[in-house]
């Protein structure tokens, strides 16, 4: 009776540990994903700020400007 109840107690904790390491896993995952999308998003709106500069560069023929974005490596 006792190894029962033991036996019992261990399943239930083992169960509620596992619940919350799945929950913390999913929380995690989806704050990764945030993370990454929203990097994303940073990289997009920098490169947009890029091209709108060598547009305006590309557009007064200074060609002095462009190349400095050359040698930076953004090309």
């Amino acid at each position: 009776m006792l190894l029962f109840l033991f036996s019992n107690y261990l399943t239930k904790s083992f169960e509620a540990w596992l619940k919350r390491k799945l929950i913390a896993q999913f929380i995690f995952f989806k704050l990764r994903w945030f993370k990454s999308s929203l990097d994303l998003a940073y990289l997009i709106v920098d490169k947009l700020k890029l091209l709108r500069n060598i547009s305006i560069c590309e557009s007064c023929k200074s060609k002095r400007n462009l190349e400095s974005f050359k040698l930076a490596g953004y090309f």
